[in-house]
């Protein structure tokens, strides 16, 4: 350095005058000199060191550098062995200076960078005394910025190529610091935390070493600050690239998972409480972006991630799930996260209907906290900016709520219902998942028509409730699936109509377009189009109320907000308008009487509906029920029989078909006309009008209505004196159904047996029945009861012959027969009673009946027929207080006692309940499982409406 500095001045170094400082731990105290560039240079006892005072005698940041660039010159020129504590002594004053933050990043990093290479040349004593010093500014906490770490890293690395050292391999040596680099106790010696983690990834570690450095980090999760876990995790992900994958991702998890726990536990102060979990879900949020982004890159991380999943014997966190919904974007492990999160929720359901159901399991296992719970706090906590997770929410919903079962509440159903209810929570909280959400939704109901969708309809109608202003947004493609609907069944057409029927209230040019739809499918060439149309058009007319419920007015802006939509939807709509648009609805549905027996039975059922809905429409519809009866029946009184069965069949070559279902239109006929007195007698009782149109329409109105009950009275009445030879149904019919003949005396059959039914209903007025009516009943039921007869006899014969059809009897006629045939008489005015309740084969046939409708609403969960009526609660009253006559032989054929019919329509009647209409009972009518029901629950239970 001295011949550097004197060359500009054109100067020679005379050796013989310098003088060097004795160092009197490697020297001895006797040598006084020492050779330098083939001179003698004396040795003194004291002497300032150049390299000392560099730091305090530069003037500028240059001035260090080439300083120390002609102090390196210097030493290098000298024994190692002399300069080797100078070394240490350089180090250290740099390091402090980098720590300093005096100087500039771009200055510290070049003086950082010379430091490196000058690493290399240094003794293996050296190296490990250096070591030792960085370790003590580490404990000390003398590490601020980090930017002397890449040299510790330098260091570390070199010491390790070192064979042999004084104190053994550079190997055992950095085995020997690793142990010290234990977290410090105080936040402030924290800092250096993240610096050691991104200096280790330049560090040659084996994998005891490694491991041993992953732990100590994951140990100072607890105690750093909250802020700093996110670069802390981002570290930690780049030196899993060395190994332990698994302890790295298990640790993250654990301690997010232990601060969730700890946040729901402590919320005695519940600011405190509402301010870490918003801190703690953007932490979250940042980690989990972090994870899924090393994952991306490293593709054997995210595999340890899923076989951590795989593995696992806990419940899964809220972290967790949404740490792999993030994942899941990721397309090479989007179909293992999503198949591994069904198989999850299908396990945790079968695990919680086993321990709900078992009491040694409820008393062995504690009930843990179920993974539907956990996935719907998990959507919520994706409020706080989880965009990245949102997005793969609608996997794990939209595949778990395709799963179908059978007609009960199985595990297939039940995890149906919580991927219904992941999109629900999902589609309220994320405004930008709302369309993705809709159109899967769409999508959906129309390609997978064919297949059960009530789940898919179901969650349709909850997101057209939960957010109906987003639904104005996306009006085109609701508007594109109406040009589908007359490819869907009339059951999907019927519950995606009532999914959207609040938007159709309030929207006119949607309901426009479904008009031209439904009009245009009335007369397409395909049978499913017809029928589809016939079931929009009754279910709008059940809906627009000529009365006036809901403004017919277009919010057109789309400055309206969800309150006043939500006022919209309960406003009044112009009655005159509504009135209108059924006119309209109801000259189409008369074609549509004119066209095959599948359009005019959907009719047929869905008029009394609208009748009791929109019964201002009851004198148009009457009339129109009216004059399709006329075509049908013989207006003469004399003449029998008094139906006119050719006209209700069609042929096609050697081919019959139905064309005309006389039993379900005689049925729409006196259900009406029930239904419209009883309306009448309520509002001569209440002293006015229901609205405006009665005092118009009553003469009308009376006139049809008094013309219909003079029809039906006249068919009772010559229905009982018609003989079967009349319809040529004798004995000597042929039923066989290979033949043309035998399809068309089954058909007649079929039609004869709805008709008793439906006369015996409507003759049936109640307990206090005349014994004219009595007798009418009667007569009717024994016509029914020779036809049935004969059908049986048939069937017992061939196996080509008719099953025997369902019965038309409605659950309500079934109810209060049930009632009269099966209670006490405690009056003696009722006479007609008694004659009732003295035919067997009538209480026999009523209740068998009774259970077939139970049945059917244990397996369907809807029984034919309009209304309902309770029928499991008379038959629990006549099972407990009847003693039972005769004992059965267990088998269930024709002989088996009433009794024993009661008992089995209580089974059925109790599973469709608990099955079918769980979620009317209260939580604790099923509360205890295992101990049964209580007598109060039993009778709460029974009197649930089917």
């Amino acid at each position: 350095m001295l011949n550097e500095e004197a060359e500009p001045q054109v100067l020679r170094v005379s050796w013989v005058i310098i003088k060097i400082q004795a160092f009197i731990d490697i020297l001895d105290a006797a040598i006084l000199s020492v050779p330098v560039c083939d001179e003698n240079v004396e040795v003194m006892e004291r002497f300032t060191y150049l390299g000392s005072d560099t730091h305090v005698s530069a003037g500028c940041e240059p001035e260090v550098n080439r300083r120390l660039v002609r102090a390196w010159g210097v030493m290098d020129s000298l024994d190692h062995e002399v300069w080797r504590c100078r070394f240490l002594k350089v180090y250290e004053h740099c390091i402090g200076l980098a720590e300093s933050g005096d100087m500039q990043r771009q200055s510290v990093t070049e003086m950082v960078g010379l430091l490196m290479l000058e690493a290399d040349v240094l003794p293996g004593e050296c190296l490990a005394a250096l070591a030792t010093v960085f370790v003590a500014i580490i404990k000390a906490g003398g590490i601020s910025n980090g930017l002397s770490m890449e040299l510790f890293s330098c260091i570390l690395t070199c010491l390790a190529s070192k064979e042999t050292i004084s104190s053994g391999t550079g190997t055992q040596t950095i085995s020997l610091c690793l142990p010290h680099l234990t977290p410090p106790p105080s936040w402030w010696e924290l800092s250096c935390v993240i610096h050691l983690a991104s200096m280790f990834r330049d560090v040659l570690l084996s994998a005891e070493e490694l491991q041993l450095v992953v732990r100590k980090i994951l140990k100072t999760f607890p105690i750093i600050y909250l802020q700093d876990i996110p670069p802390l995790v981002y570290q930690l992900l780049l030196l899993s690239a060395k190994g332990q994958k698994h302890e790295v991702l298990d640790g993250i998890v654990s301690f997010f998972s232990c601060l969730d726990q700890r946040c729901k536990k402590n919320q005695n102060s519940l600011t405190y409480v509402i301010y870490m979990i918003i801190k703690l879900r953007q932490v979250e949020g940042t980690v989990i972006l972090h994870v899924a982004f090393a994952i991306g890159l490293d593709q054997g991380l995210g595999r340890e991630f899923i076989k951590g999943l795989k593995v696992s014997g806990k419940v899964l966190c809220p972290f967790q799930i949404a740490l792999a919904m993030s994942v899941a974007r990721i397309q090479r492990f989007e179909e293992q996260i999503y198949d591994f999160m069904k198989i999850t929720i299908v396990k945790s359901l079968k695990d919680l209907q086993m321990q709900r159901t078992s009491r040694l399991i409820q008393d062995l296992i504690p009930e843990e906290c179920q993974i539907s719970e956990v996935i719907v706090e998990t959507v919520q906590n994706s409020t706080l900016g989880w965009d990245h997770v949102t997005q793969g929410f609608s996997g794990p919903g939209g595949r778990v709520s395709e799963a179908t079962g059978s007609p009960f509440q199985t595990i297939n159903q039940l995890a149906c219902a919580l991927g219904a209810k992941i999109l629900l929570e999902t589609f309220k909280a994320h405004e930008t998942m709302r369309s993705e959400i809709l159109e899967q939704l769409l999508n959906r109901v129309v390609t997978k028509a064919s297949s059960p969708i009530r789940q898919y309809l179901a969650l349709l109608s909850d997101t057209v409730m939960s957010a109906p202003l987003i639904l104005f947004e996306c009006l085109p493609k609701v508007q594109e699936v109406f040009d589908y609907l007359c490819y869907l069944p009339p059951s999907a057409v019927l519950g995606l109509l009532k999914a959207i029927q609040p938007l159709l209230k309030v929207n006119v040019g949607l309901k426009d377009s479904l008009m031209l739809v439904l009009r245009k499918s009335m007369f397409s060439r395909e049978l499913e189009a017809r029928k589809s149309s016939a079931t929009g058009f009754l279910l709008l007319l059940k809906n627009f109320k000529v009365q006036g419920s809901l403004p017919c007015s277009q919010p057109a802006s789309q400055l309206i907000t969800d309150t006043q939509l939500q006022g919209a939807l309960h406003a009044k709509l112009n009655s005159a308008a509504n009135e209108a648009l059924c006119l309209e609805i109801l000259s189409s549905l008369r074609r549509g009487l004119a066209q095959q027996a599948d359009v005019r039975l959907l009719l047929y059922e869905g008029l009394y509906d609208v009748l009791k809905k929109n019964s201002q429409l009851a004198p148009p519809i009457l009339q129109m029920l009216l004059q399709q009866l006329r075509r049908h029946v013989e207006s003469t009184q004399d003449i029998l029989p008094p139906l006119r069965l050719e006209g209700c069949i069609t042929g096609q070559g050697e081919q019959v078909f139905l064309q005309e279902p006389l039993a379900h239109l005689l049925s729409c006929v006196q259900a009406c006309v029930r239904k419209w007195k009883e309306l009448r007698i309520q509002v001569q009782v209440e002293g006015g009008c229901e609205d405006g149109h009665d005092e118009d329409d009553g003469g009308e109105g009376d006139n049809v209505l008094r013309e219909l009950q003079e029809l039906l009275d006249s068919v009772s009445v010559r229905m009982v004196k018609s003989e079967l030879e009349d319809f040529e149904l004798d004995k000597s019919a042929d039923f066989s159904l290979s033949i043309s003949i035998g399809v068309k005396n089954n058909i007649y059959a079929v039609l004869v047996l709805g008709v008793y039914e439906v006369l015996l209903e409507y003759n049936f007025t109640g307990p206090d029945i005349s014994i004219q009516q009595s007798e009418q009943v009667l007569g009717l039921f024994k016509r029914y009861q020779e036809l049935a007869e004969l059908l049986k006899e048939k069937v017992a014969r061939g196996k080509n012959a008719a099953k025997s059809p369902r019965s038309l009897l409605s659950l309500t006629c079934i109810g209060s027969l049930l009632k009269a045939l099966l209670s006490e008489i405690n009056r003696e005015d009722v006479t007609g009673l008694v004659q009732l309740q003295a035919c067997a084969a009538l209480q026999r046939h009523v209740a068998t009946t009774a259970l077939h409708k139970l049945q059917q609403a244990e397996e369907t969960g809807q029984v034919d027929g309009p209304d309902g009526q309770n029928v499991a609660k008379t038959m629990l009253w006549h099972y407990t207080s009847v003693p039972v006559s005769t004992q059965s032989s267990g088998r269930k054929d024709k002989n088996m006692p009433l009794n024993l019919l009661c008992l089995e329509g209580l089974k059925r009647a109790f599973g469709a309940v608990q099955h079918r209409f769980s979620e009317k009972l209260p939580q604790r009518a099923f509360s205890s499982p295992n101990r049964g029901l209580s007598h109060s629950s039993s009778f709460f239970i029974v009197s649930v409406a089917l």
